[in-house]
């Protein structure tokens, strides 16, 4: 069946939900495990921080540490889950404006089989005002695709 588990993570209560379900997945099936982390773009967040003046935000380097550091603790939480499970995880981290591209990107990299992900399950205009990286996810892979709320 399934050889390899790419589970999208962000650090959040649910995307660790995502985690675990991934992982008692991939240990039923035997299947690796890689974790993808996907932050933003330096540039992007520049466009996203219009009209406000750029010294409001950290300069690249800055920026650069602090997504790191954030991809570290991300991370660590979620080899931690992934060992409740007697599973290791690899790790992966990907930069894109676009989390949904960075996701998809960081399967195809590690050759991953299947994609598990959390959803808000927002509906509605929620999710036309909010987007749905989910959603985008669903729509661009060729990948199976398991979804966790």
């Amino acid at each position: 069946m399934f050889q390899h588990v790419l589970i999208a993570t962000d650090g959040y209560e649910l995307s660790e939900k995502a985690v675990r379900e991934g992982c008692r997945l991939a240990k039923g099936l035997g299947a690796k495990v890689t974790l993808v982390h996907v932050r933003a773009a330096y540039g992007a967040v520049m466009l996203l921080n219009y009209p406000y003046p750029t010294y409001m935000l950290p300069d690249k380097d800055e920026f650069d540490a602090q997504g790191v550091a954030h991809a570290e603790t991300v991370f660590k939480r979620g080899k931690d889950l992934a060992k409740e499970f007697g599973v290791e995880a690899a790790t992966v981290v990907r930069e894109h404006e676009l989390p949904w591209q960075g996701i998809l990107d960081g399967a195809e990299a590690v050759g991953a089989d299947l994609l598990v992900m959390a959803s808000h399950g927002r509906g509605g205009f929620g999710a036309i005002i909010l987007g749905s990286e989910t959603q985008k996810v669903l729509t661009h892979s060729k990948l199976p695709v398991l979804v966790v709320r």
